[in-house]
């Protein structure tokens, strides 16, 4: 990976950058969902960042979670930069998982992955990330790597010990930069859970029960996330931050679908339709989507 340089002045997440690098073309499409909420300060830097990538067959679905500032009109901007960018707008704000749900009914793409609104991804994380599994001969149906938290002033977000998601004790594992091989996410474990925060972490869990070990990890640090103080990460009741710890609310989801997957899962009901008919597990109050919400955002 090539080193990080900061240029220009301003926000951080605007300075990031590497010394100019050679375009990869052809190979497999990726399709790359990025929910977002209220991001008018961070979502074009986040888009930017996937659009500048070296891997060049990509594609990028931007879904407008029912922002209420800004993010709407920047959304559009990148649209018209770009013709690689789909978007659409919620009528009803449903969280990430559903958004990225209805994103995944329109990917193209032969591998699928995420961005958030406030991460920045090196501009070579795609192609170190699916060459290392091409690499492979595409035994690999998923597939992770790390990110570093950092503050909005540049530094790290937290040192600790090293474990099995701490690479270095500050670089952490990256649910978000999940790498699906396409039919494996769709036609095998079918979509993410429908709710409001944690999802990511479920899915992987039944990623690796489907295929029987844990999914493989890419020993390099893909992803910059920012650590601000409004975002999911940083909730007082569902987030994973460290000013306010695991939230009750996604300690009590996390439980839950533990639970379920521990005592009642097998590999003929891993699999979660989407739109969901039933649900396998009940939900805490603050992670619950509606049906009614969910199908209000089925249509254009």
């Amino acid at each position: 990976m090539a080193p990080l340089v900061m240029e220009g002045q301003g926000a951080l997440i605007n300075r990031f950058s590497t010394v100019p690098l050679p375009a990869v073309t052809g190979g497999p499409l990726i399709s790359v969902i990025m929910p977002v909420f209220n991001s008018e300060a961070t979502v074009i830097a986040a888009a930017c960042s996937i659009l500048n990538q070296t891997w060049r067959n990509l594609e990028l679905l931007i879904v407008d979670d029912a922002s209420n500032d800004g993010t709407w009109s920047k959304i559009q901007e990148i649209v018209a930069r770009d013709d690689r960018v789909k978007i659409r707008r919620n009528k009803v704000n449903v969280g990430p998982y559903v958004s990225k749900n209805i994103a995944l009914l329109e990917a193209k793409g032969d591998w699928i992955t995420g961005q958030d609104a406030d991460d920045w991804s090196h501009p070579q994380r795609l192609e170190h990330h699916l060459g290392a599994i091409m690499k492979n001969g595409n035994i690999i149906r998923a597939s992770r790597t790390y990110l570093i938290r950092m503050e909005p002033d540049g530094r790290f977000d937290s040192i600790d010990q090293l474990s099995a998601d701490r690479l270095d004790g500050v670089a952490l594992l990256s649910p978000v930069s999940a790498l699906f091989k396409r039919d494996f996410l769709v036609d095998e474990l079918g979509s993410w859970d429908c709710a409001r925060f944690g999802a990511d972490n479920e899915l992987i869990s039944r990623a690796a029960f489907r295929q029987g070990k844990e999914i493989h990890i890419q020993e390099i640090v893909s992803m910059i996330c920012l650590d601000l103080d409004g975002s999911l990460t940083n909730n007082p009741h569902f987030g994973i931050g460290k000013k306010y710890g695991l939230g009750h609310a996604r300690r009590a989801y996390h439980r839950a679908w533990k639970s379920w997957h521990a005592e009642s899962m097998t590999v003929d009901n891993l699999k979660y339709e989407f739109p969901p008919l039933k649900r396998n597990f009940t939900l805490p109050e603050l992670a619950y989507v509606s049906q009614e919400a969910i199908k209000a955002n089925m249509t254009k």
